[in-house]
């Protein structure tokens, strides 16, 4: 059976990694003011200079249903079916637009509500991949994705809440407190939305270190296979650090990735993240 892989811009993989994984992806739309761009048209720094300029955050618009059934008709021309993993509908509606879609496609679509976000979408991307290389049938591979996705470790540590409270996802009270106490928090994701992890002082690569550390100690189980080290922007010594982190630690391979508009807006610039499967060893 032909069956095209599907994902959205929000699963912040780059084009060269979306080739290599033969991964189609619908984009998001960013709204700057007056200036409307897809995910990936623009740098994220643009997108944070903005932000600086106008003290406005960009607003990301969530794919509505009939651009979901254009974009799944358009891969069902040449494949028999569509396995799509969207980001969480816990934080978008687009999921909830997504598997409204597939019921008035032609052909079988399956979403994957991932309960994840950014690179966290990402590694069931691969998982999926290695699934259909291996010839199983569209709904063993769902099946397969919705019993993994809770497995997904997600978690990155900000520079700042502000752009969270912007975006309504923090309170301006605990935003304040932050700032004025110079803490930089964790955000982790549990249930396909965002919490409050631990608490952090202190120059941002120190902070990172003690993150990385804290998150792979409580991780008892974790499958070596891959990695993934994102950030928003960062300097290249912290990334080059977190990623000898990960490789110290038994990680096998470690993939650097860069949020994208339709994440990057949300945490802010400075953010970074380790992203993994908790379930031990795979393929």
């Amino acid at each position: 059976m032909n069956i095209a892989l599907s994902t959205e811009t929000a699963a912040d993989l780059s084009p060269e990694k979306a080739a290599e994984l033969d991964v189609h992806r619908i984009a998001y739309t960013i709204v700057m003011g007056e200036e409307t761009v897809h995910d990936g048209e623009r740098p994220i720094e643009d997108l944070y200079a903005f932000a600086d300029r106008t003290g406005r955050l960009p607003r990301t618009s969530a794919i509505n249903v009939n651009e979901f059934i254009d974009y799944f008709e358009s891969l069902l021309k040449d494949h028999d079916c569509v396995i799509h993993i969207s980001l969480s509908g816990g934080i978008t509606s687009s999921t909830e637009h997504a598997l409204e879609a597939a019921k008035k496609c032609s052909k079988p679509v399956y979403v994957i509500d991932s309960r994840v976000l950014s690179s966290g979408i990402a590694l069931l991307v691969e998982y999926a991949r290695i699934l259909i290389n291996k010839g199983l049938e569209p709904e063993k591979i769902a099946e397969m994705l919705n019993e993994r996705k809770s497995h997904v470790q997600v978690s990155f540590v900000i520079e700042t809440l502000e752009y969270l409270r912007k975006g309504g996802r923090c309170s301006a009270l605990a935003a304040f407190a932050a700032n004025a106490l110079r803490i930089k928090p964790e955000i982790v994701m549990e249930d396909g939305v965002l919490h409050s992890g631990a608490k952090h002082r202190g120059p941002m690569k120190g902070v990172v270190k003690k993150y990385i550390e804290n998150t792979l100690k409580n991780n008892s189980d974790i499958d070596p296979v891959l990695c993934y080290v994102t950030y928003s922007t960062a300097p290249k010594d912290v990334i080059d650090m977190a990623v000898d982190m990960c490789r110290n630690a038994g990680f096998k391979r470690v993939e650097v990735a860069q949020a994208g508009s339709t994440i990057g807006t949300h945490c802010g610039p400075h953010t970074l993240g380790i992203l993994y499967f908790d379930d031990g060893p795979h393929e």
